[in-house]
């Protein structure tokens, strides 16, 4: 575990934490920034609500606080919004516990990422910062697809965070401004921690009254007040965004699930050998039901392509042939039936309910395997 001092380090005020002077002049430092925001870009020295830019930083701090708090986890899940929606860590962390086995699990599932970005991630904060013992990478069709010029760009966006930079022990200016404020500015560091959290009762979700962060890290794993796949189907055309419907147009079309992608989940793969790291590869559950996926873009993921196999079936084939070269663990959830289609956000997204399915039968099979 690494000793060195991070931009996210981070401590929460505790009861009888009082506010010295210094608190003071954090405070009219804040305001002085909110000031010159008008003149300066302020917004590229803090982290977006959303993707994809400054996704990996606020994962990053929220782990950095759990460890400081005394929960340092060895059970950690990986992969784009598909995990971040679909593991519950919270969840498995209660299974695991009735099966008698003591795991601290924490999901850095980060919106848009693939392999390279995870493997980026494990390489240069997971493994130098947790406990880690078992990565669980929850993998979809769209981070196999290596023709798609948007999931491409959506990468390098991400590695070109200025604060992941700085964690890679890279020079970048914003990168240590950001540093400086955090280790200098109590009240900055508490309003960079709420800044990307939604405000919910949920238990599972961040209190943001009390300053305590209870949900492992899992920013998007749907409440009840959302809506599942078949609510929002009713009203699809005015509840997806035009450019949200072109952005996935983009991602299924011209489906080649080889290249890049495939290599940097193949050098994954071998990092985690080379680190003793048992690794659980989850092909997550998907709705491909064609009633479900009528009418929409979503459809694109079982429309055969020139090959005459769909998209699905070329990204299921690849991955279980790199399967059958690795012999990893891996967990296949495509096409099983125990799985509705109120149990999806949207056919790729796991809703709470299918999120809490899922939690158990990761937990069984990380029983029967590890």
């Amino acid at each position: 575990m690494s000793s060195r001092s991070s931009i996210f380090s981070f401590n929460f005020p505790v009861k009888g934490d009082r506010w010295p002077l210094a608190g003071l002049l954090a405070a009219l430092f804040v305001i002085l920034l909110n000031t010159v925001a008008v003149v300066l870009p302020i917004d590229d020295y803090l982290p977006s609500p959303y993707f994809p830019r400054h996704e990996v930083s606020q994962k990053y701090m929220t782990l950095k606080t759990y460890i400081a708090n005394g929960e340092n986890p060895d059970v950690i899940f990986v992969g784009s919004s598909i995990a971040d929606m679909g593991f519950d860590a919270i969840e498995f962390e209660k299974v695991m516990k009735k099966a008698g086995r003591d795991h601290v699990a924490f999901n850095f599932g980060i919106n848009g990422a693939g392999p390279g970005v995870h493997l980026e991630i494990l390489r240069h904060i997971l493994t130098r910062e947790t406990r880690i013992k078992y990565l669980i990478y929850g993998i979809c069709l769209i981070e196999l697809n290596s023709s798609s010029a948007t999931f491409l760009s959506d990468q390098q966006t991400l590695l070109d965070s200025p604060y992941f930079e700085a964690e890679r022990d890279r020079f970048f200016l914003k990168g240590d401004v950001k540093k400086f404020l955090f280790n200098h500015f109590k009240l900055f560091r508490i309003s960079e921690s709420l800044w990307p959290n939604y405000f919910t009762a949920d238990a599972s979700w961040i209190n943001t009254r009390l300053f305590k962060f209870k949900y492992k890290g899992q920013n998007r794993l749907l409440p009840g007040e959302y809506r599942n796949w078949s609510e929002n189907l009713r009203g699809y055309e005015q509840y997806w965004a035009k450019k949200d419907i072109l952005r996935l147009e983009e991602l299924f079309g011209n489906y080649v699930p080889y290249g890049s992608n495939m290599e940097d989940l193949r050098k994954l793969i071998e990092f985690t050998r080379e680190m003793d790291i048992k690794l659980i590869i989850v092909n997550m559950p998907a709705l491909v039901d064609p009633k479900a996926l009528r009418g929409t873009v979503y459809h694109r993921m079982i429309e055969p392509t020139a090959s005459g196999k769909t998209p699905m079936e070329l990204y299921e084939k690849v991955l279980k042939d790199m399967h059958a070269q690795y012999q990893f663990t891996f967990l296949d959830m495509g096409g099983r039936s125990n799985y509705y289609i109120t149990d999806f956000h949207d056919p790729l997204h796991l809703y709470h309910t299918g999120a809490k399915k899922l939690a158990y039968e990761v937990a069984e099979h990380f029983t029967q395997t590890f």
